[in-house]
C-alpha cells in the first residue's frame, strides 16, 4: 500500500500542471497527499461519506430492482450478538463485499442485508455471569420477564459494537434494512414458519433422547457437540464438579442371572454410574456362553432381563434407554421399559438408588464402582480409549436424556436439498463439497428445536391446563400465531366455548439455528403481509457464503424447499470458505485465546503475546482486506491475475508501441480477474500483476515520448485503482479522487464502471508484442519480466526504449549473422538475441550497444 502511495504522490507532484491542462482539475480537495502513507488518515470519513450519499442502498422500484437490471442479493450471515468480530467473520465479510462491490461498478442492483443472531444459549450465559459478578443475582432471583429486559438491556449496550466492526473493515452493507433474529417483525416471521411447517406435519412433540448440557440445563445441537478423543485415562475439569474427573476408564461387572446359581452375564461400560436404568442385558443368541432364558422381568426393578440381539458381535452390553439413543432404539424395537435416573443438573434421582439421590453423576461414579466391589460383582477395570461429547458452549459433558420436545422431521426436505445440488439448481463453490453436502444430507435426523432458555423465539404451543370435563388430566397441544388462535382452535376442537379453555404456553424457547436459517428469506422475502418494506430480490441467485462447518448452511435449503411461502425453486449458490486458524491449525475460539480482534489489525494494538511480543502494527482495512482476500478459501492454489477497462486506445492516442505493449499487460490482467470472479475466487486476483512504473520512467524520460508516456500511465493508474476498489476501497477511492479525469465521471470510484475486457490492446497486437520484445532483451541487464519473441522490423522504431532502459548509448541494429567488429563483447539476451556492449577503458556507462537478431518466424 505505500509503494502506491508513494508513487501515484511522486506522479502527481510532478505532472500535475500538464495532467491538469489535458484532464481538467480533479473534482476532489486539492489538499496534498501526506508525505506518507497513514492508513488512519485515509480511512478516516469515507464511509461515512459513502453512507450519507447512499452508495450501498441499491436502486429500486416499489416492487424491487429496476426492470431489466441484474441484480444481487447477499445476506451477512448474523453473528452472534454477544460480543466482536474476529477474523473469521472479517474473511466471510470481505469476500461479500468483493462481490458486492464489484456488480455494485458493474451496474447491478446489489442488495447486501447486515444483521445479528440473538444467539440465545451465548447470550443468556454471557448476561447470567455479568448479573452475578456485578450483583450476585441468578435468572430464577429475578423471574423470566425482568431478566428478559436484563438481555434486551445489554444488548442495547453491547450490540452495536459489531456493527462498527463492519464499518471500519468498510463492509458496503444497507444499513437501512438492518435485521436483529429478535426484533418484532423478524419475530412474527419465525412463528409463521413454525406454525406452517407444524400445520404441514412436519413438526410434532415427542419423546426423544436429546443431547442434553447439565450445566445449561438444556437441551443443545448436534452442531454444538464436540468429539473429544481420549487414547486413555485422562482427567477433565467439568463444569460445578470440585475435582477434576477421569474419563477413558472402563468398568466390568457382572449381572447374576435370575433363578439360574452361579451363572452371570458380565458386561462392561464407561458410565457405571447409569446401571440404575439398565433395563435389559442384550446379547447375541448365537453366542453360546448365553444359551439361558432370555427375556425375564426386571424382578421388582433390582436386575434387567436377557434380550437376544442376532446382529450384536459376541458379548453382552447393558441397554439403558434412558440414556443412550442407540438403546433408546433398541428398547422401543423389543418394548422395554424407559427410565431415566439423571436429572436435568446431572444429578442422580429416582429410580436409581435412594442413597445416591441429589448425587451429581461423576460423583457417584466411583461410589457405585466401590459398592460394586463390595458386593463381590466388580470384574475389573481398564485403561480404554474412547470418544468424549462435550458442550461447546459450556465444556460439560453431553448427556442424553429423555424428552418430550418438539422435533422437526428433515427426511423428506434433506432429500429435496440432496436432489437440489445433484440437479444443479443449488451451487456448491468449490465443487469438491458435494460430496460432504451428499454424507450430510443422507444422515440428517430430526432437529429438536426445543431450548429450556428464557432468551429466544418462545415456542408458538399452548397445552390446555385442565380439558373440560376431565379435570387433573395432561391436557391437548395447540400452535398457533398468538395465543387467541391456539385458544379459538382448542374451543372448536373441545367442543367448548373458547372462554372455558384454559392455555399455557410453552415456556421454551426454539433453537438459534431455527431463526438463523430463516434469515435469508425474513430478511429478503415477505413471510407475512405485515413485514416492512419487502423487496423480492430473492428470487433470483445469490451468492451466499459460509464457512466449513454445513450446519446453516444446509438449514437454509431444508426450510427454503418445503416451507410454502416461498413457492420458488431454491434460489441460491453458495460459496463455502475455509476456517481461519492460528498459526498452530487451531480454529480461533475465545477459550483459546486465540481470536484476534479486526480492529486490532486496522487500527494497531499493544499485544504482550507469544505471537506479537511488539504488538501489532497499524496495517489498516484495505491491507487486511487484501490479506484475506488473498487467502486460499476454496483449498486450492491461488493464482496472481486482475482486470482492466474502457479501451485504452480512445484514451491514449498517440501511442508508442511500449505503451501499447503496457496496455496490453493491463488487458490480459482484466481477463484473468473476471475469469477468477465470475467463478466466485476471489483469492486468485488479489495481487496485481501488470507493474508499469520502470517501463514508464524510461519514456518519461525522453521528451519527445513523454506525453504518450505520461497518457499511458495515468490510464493505468486510474483504471487499476477502479481494479482494485473492490479489494481497497478506502485507499482507491482517496487516490482516485485526486486523479484527474474527463467528464461526466461519477463522485465516487465506487460507481465509476468495472474493468472491462472488452475492446482492450490484445497482446496480440503487433506494436504490442515489439514492446514485449523489449522488456525481455533488458530484463536480461536489469532482470524484469519474461515476454515471447517479435520481429526485427517490430524492433527498429524502439531504439531510444532500448537506449533508455540500458542506460547505453547510441543503438545500433545489426543484420542476422553480421558480426560487431572488433572492441565488442557479446552474450545470449534469451529468445535467440545476442546483446553486445562495445569495451572501452574509462570510467562512466557504456557509450553504446549494438544487438544482433537472429531471423524471427513470422
Amino acid at each position: 500500500m505505500g509503494v502506491l502511495w508513494d508513487f501515484l504522490r511522486g506522479f502527481l507532484k510532478e505532472f500535475w500542471g500538464i495532467l491538469c491542462d489535458t484532464w481538467g482539475p480533479s473534482p476532489a480537495t486539492q489538499v496534498p497527499l501526506p508525505p506518507r502513507y497513514s492508513p488512519r488518515y485515509v480511512e478516516a470519513a469515507w464511509y461515512q461519506w459513502w453512507e450519507r450519499g447512499g452508495v450501498f442502498r441499491p436502486p429500486q422500484q416499489v416492487r424491487g430492482p429496476p426492470q431489466g437490471v441484474p441484480h444481487l442479493s447477499l445476506v451477512l450471515p448474523p453473528p452472534n450478538v454477544t460480543g466482536s468480530l474476529h477474523l473469521g467473520h472479517a474473511l466471510g465479510a470481505t469476500l461479500q463485499d468483493v462481490l458486492a462491490r464489484w456488480r455494485r461498478m458493474q451496474g447491478w442492483s446489489v442488495l447486501w442485508v447486515p444483521g445479528t443472531d440473538h444467539a440465545g444459549i451465548a447470550t443468556q450465559a454471557v448476561v447470567e455471569r455479568w448479573l452475578w459478578q456485578r450483583r450476585r443475582q441468578r435468572p430464577q432471583d429475578l423471574g423470566r420477564a425482568e431478566f428478559l429486559r436484563e438481555v434486551w438491556s445489554w444488548k442495547e449496550r453491547h450490540g452495536d459494537e459489531i456493527l462498527e466492526q463492519l464499518r471500519a473493515l468498510g463492509a458496503s452493507l444497507d444499513w437501512s434494512r438492518e435485521r436483529f433474529t429478535m426484533d418484532p417483525g423478524f419475530s412474527r416471521a419465525v412463528t409463521e414458519a413454525f406454525v406452517l411447517l407444524f400445520r404441514a406435519g412436519l413438526i410434532r412433540r415427542d419423546l426423544r433422547a436429546v443431547t442434553w448440557s447439565c450445566a445449561l440445563r438444556s437441551s443443545i445441537s448436534d452442531i454444538e457437540v464436540e468429539p473429544r478423543v481420549l487414547a486413555g485415562p485422562t482427567q477433565l475439569s467439568v463444569p460445578n464438579c470440585p475435582h477434576p474427573v477421569t474419563f477413558g476408564v472402563l468398568v466390568t461387572f457382572a449381572y447374576p442371572v435370575e433363578g439360574d446359581d452361579g451363572l452371570e452375564v458380565p458386561v462392561a461400560t464407561t458410565r457405571p454410574e447409569t446401571l440404575f436404568g439398565d433395563v435389559a442385558v442384550a446379547v447375541n443368541p448365537r453366542d453360546p456362553r448365553y444359551l439361558v432364558r432370555g427375556g425375564a422381568n426386571r424382578g421388582g426393578g433390582a436386575s434387567p432381563g436377557v434380550t437376544g440381539v442376532s446382529h450384536l458381535s459376541p458379548g453382552a452390553v447393558k441397554v439403558t434407554p434412558g440414556h443412550s439413543p442407540q438403546d433408546l432404539a433398541l428398547a422401543r424395537a423389543h418394548s422395554l421399559p424407559l427410565l431415566s435416573v439423571i436429572g436435568d443438573d446431572g444429578a442422580l434421582c429416582p429410580p436409581g438408588g435412594g442413597w445416591l439421590q441429589g448425587v451429581p453423576r461423576f460423583q457417584a461414579r466411583p461410589l457405585v464402582v466401590a459398592a460394586l466391589a463390595q458386593l463381590g460383582l466388580l470384574r475389573g477395570v481398564q485403561d480404554h480409549a474412547m470418544t468424549l461429547p462435550l458442550c461447546s458452549r459450556s465444556g460439560d459433558v453431553v448427556e442424553f436424556l429423555l424428552k418430550r420436545q418438539w422435533f422437526l422431521s428433515c427426511e423428506e426436505m434433506a432429500r429435496e436439498a440432496l436432489q437440489a445440488v445433484t440437479s444443479g439448481r443449488l451451487h456448491l463453490v468449490p465443487k469438491f463439497h458435494e460430496k460432504n453436502w451428499k454424507s450430510w444430507m443422507e444422515n440428517v435426523g430430526d432437529w429438536c428445536l426445543s431450548r429450556q432458555l428464557w432468551w429466544g423465539h418462545r415456542v408458538p404451543a399452548y397445552q390446555v391446563r385442565e380439558p373440560p370435563g376431565a379435570p387433573g388430566a395432561e391436557g391437548p397441544w395447540f400452535v398457533g400465531r398468538s395465543e387467541a388462535e391456539a385458544r379459538a382452535e382448542a374451543a372448536e376442537t373441545l367442543g367448548c366455548s373458547p372462554g372455558q379453555v384454559q392455555l399455557q404456553q410453552d415456556p421454551d424457547v426454539l433453537d438459534t439455528w431455527f431463526s438463523s436459517a430463516l434469515f435469508p428469506f425474513a430478511a429478503l422475502v415477505s413471510l407475512v403481509p405485515f413485514l416492512v418494506s419487502p423487496i423480492p430480490f430473492f428470487v433470483s441467485p445469490i451468492p451466499f457464503l459460509g464457512s466449513l462447518v454445513p450446519f446453516f448452511v444446509s438449514l437454509v435449503p431444508i426450510l427454503g424447499s418445503l416451507v410454502p411461502f416461498l413457492g420458488s425453486p431454491i434460489p441460491f449458490s453458495v460459496l463455502l470458505h475455509s476456517l481461519v486458524r492460528d498459526s498452530q491449525g487451531r480454529k480461533m475460539s475465545k477459550s483459546l485465546g486465540n481470536v484476534i480482534d479486526p480492529r486490532d489489525v486496522i487500527r494497531g494494538a499493544t499485544l504482550q503475546s507469544l505471537q506479537f511480543p511488539r504488538g501489532i502494527p497499524e496495517c489498516g482495512a484495505d491491507a487486511l482486506r487484501l490479506a484475506l482476500s488473498s487467502h486460499n478459501v476454496q483449498g486450492e492454489s491461488p493464482k496472481i491475475p486482475q482486470k482492466h477497462p474502457k479501451n485504452i486506445l480512445k484514451i491514449v492516442s498517440p501511442v508508442t508501441p511500449l505503451d501499447l505493449w503496457v496496455l496490453s499487460r493491463a488487458a490480459a490482467a482484466v481477463g484473468s480477474c473476471w475469469a477468477h470472479l465470475e467463478r466466485l475466487q476471489v483469492f486468485g486476483i488479489s495481487h496485481p500483476n501488470f507493474i508499469f512504473s520502470e517501463v514508464s520512467k524510461a519514456s518519461l524520460q525522453v521528451p519527445s515520448l513523454r506525453p504518450s508516456a505520461l497518457a499511458t500511465l495515468l490510464a493505468c493508474a486510474e483504471l487499476g485503482l477502479r481494479l482494485l476498489a473492490p479489494f481497497a476501497p478506502f485507499v482507491a477511492e482517496e487516490l482516485w479522487q485526486r486523479l484527474p479525469r474527463p467528464e461526466p465521471a461519477p463522485n465516487t470510484i465506487c460507481r465509476a464502471p468495472f474493468p472491462e475486457p472488452r475492446a482492450l490492446v490484445s497482446s496480440r497486437h503487433v506494436a504490442a508484442r515489439g514492446g514485449s520484445h523489449v522488456v525481455g532483451v533488458v530484463s536480461s541487464l536489469t532482470v524484469l519480466l519474461q515476454c515471447p519473441e517479435p520481429a526485427r522490423d517490430w524492433l527498429e522504431p524502439l531504439g531510444p526504449a532500448f537506449q533508455t532502459l540500458s542506460g547505453a548509448g547510441p543503438v545500433e541494429l545489426l543484420p542476422p549473422g553480421a558480426e560487431p567488429g572488433p572492441g565488442w563483447v557479446g552474450a545470449p539476451a534469451g529468445s535467440g538475441n545476442f546483446v553486445h556492449l562495445r569495451i572501452q577503458v574509462r570510467a562512466g556507462p557504456a557509450l553504446g550497444a549494438g544487438f544482433g537478431f537472429p531471423s524471427f518466424p513470422q
